[in-house]
């Protein structure tokens, strides 16, 4: 069976981008649903986990 170059060119970059969305939604899910006092007092690089120093 033989792929169209073209085709999956077209594909693979919207294949990413839908991957890429579903993770920043996941992740905004996630956040969303902390408790606002523990988000209050977290002070840390969100993106990386890490507290702030």
């Amino acid at each position: 069976m033989s792929i169209d170059k073209d085709l999956l060119k077209a594909l693979t970059p919207a294949l990413a981008e839908r991957a890429l969305s579903a993770e920043v939604d996941d992740q905004l899910i996630e956040e969303r649903a902390e408790p606002q006092a523990e988000r209050a007092s977290q002070a840390a690089d969100r993106r990386n986990r890490y507290p702030a120093t």
